[in-house]
């Protein structure tokens, strides 16, 4: 409850929201942790999939989890087709794009490291000092994404929002930082959005709520 795991449901929900062909577009998850995104994508059909993080445990937890989602829905990536392209790598996402081609990723979904857990009772300028501090790896990943999707691409990410015990909300500036590097926030055309044109999920007694952006790197 303090952090939250990221459901399937949302999971899927984010992929669906980045609007892609799934029969040919390559799809990354770049804080992919134990793959929930991957496997949610393979299931909506993805047949192209790469996913990285800087943890190992997370590593080998997504290679188990799309492992065990491909031989449950009875598609081997040796002989089937849909599948012939499904990578995952251990790397932090500020040097991704020394992984990948440039250019090479259709659409990004993720959920991004939200921070660390929360007990509710943090002040108010413990919180802003935490944002600051994620924001920093925020315009790092930015920098290296922005080199390994395509113009046009889209990026469905969700940030961190932290709740402070008064019920006041406290989110990351997402949408400057992604404008240096040549991202755009392309609005939801839902009636209850941020002020920034996100999505806001959350449970009460939850301290970390999540930010949902759908980001498109401008046209070169």
């Amino acid at each position: 409850m303090r952090r939250g795991i990221l459901p399937p449901k949302l999971a899927r929900i984010l992929v669906n929201l980045a609007g892609g062909n799934p029969n040919s577009d390559v799809l990354l998850d770049p804080f992919c942790g134990g793959g929930t995104i991957l496997t949610e994508a393979i299931q909506l059909g993805y047949r192209k999939i790469i996913g990285s993080d800087i943890g190992e445990q997370a590593v080998e937890d997504t290679r188990e989890n799309v492992a065990w989602t491909i031989k449950d829905l009875g598609i081997e990536t040796e002989s089937h087709p849909r599948h012939d392209q499904t990578k995952i790598i251990r790397a932090s996402v500020e040097t991704l794009h020394t992984f990948l081609a440039p250019e090479s990723v259709n659409r990004i979904v993720s959920e991004v490291y939200l921070g660390r857990p929360k007990q509710g009772d943090e002040t108010r300028e413990e919180l802003l000092r935490e944002l600051k501090e994620l924001e920093m790896l925020y315009a790092e990943a930015f920098r290296s994404l922005s080199k390994i999707i395509v113009p046009g691409g889209k990026a469905v990410m969700a940030f961190p929002a932290f709740v402070m015990e008064n019920g006041a909300v406290l989110s990351a500036d997402i949408v400057d930082r992604a404008k240096l590097f040549n991202f755009e926030v392309e609005p939801f055309h839902f009636a209850h959005t941020t002020d920034r044109g996100a999505i806001r999920y959350g449970r009460p007694k939850q301290y970390v709520w999540r930010d949902i952006y759908r980001l498109t790197k401008n046209e070169e």
